[in-house]
């Protein structure tokens, strides 16, 4: 009897072990690269396991196509919109309220 206990616990714990890595091997990865659009400007690309899903040269939440100025505003943006496909929301979306707490946009 006693056998047996621990053969099922052991089988438990190894179950659970192999669970636990195979869960931590098939997160989703990402990755952001910022780019120059042209002299001036910048936009980035986010990639999920090494492919990219997002190409985005204008700044997200604003109509028409304004664009990034700096590279520092754009990797800000970009870790956002990481931060938002990971908790699920796909695609990401960006409001005028999170571009002004960026320094992105000033409400009129």
């Amino acid at each position: 009897m006693k056998i047996k206990r621990t053969l099922f616990l052991t089988c438990l714990i190894l179950g659970t072990y192999m669970y636990t890595v195979s869960r931590c091997s098939m997160e989703s990865k990402y990755s952001y690269e910022v780019f120059n659009v042209n002299e001036k400007n910048f936009g980035y690309a986010i990639s999920k396991n090494g492919i990219q899903i997002i190409h985005q040269e204008h700044i997200p939440g604003l109509s028409g196509n304004h664009r990034f100025r700096n590279r520092k505003s754009t990797e800000e943006v970009a870790e956002l919109m990481i931060r938002k496909l990971k908790q699920g929301e796909f695609p990401p979306t960006v409001s005028q309220a999170e571009l002004s707490e960026l320094g992105l946009y000033k409400a009129k």
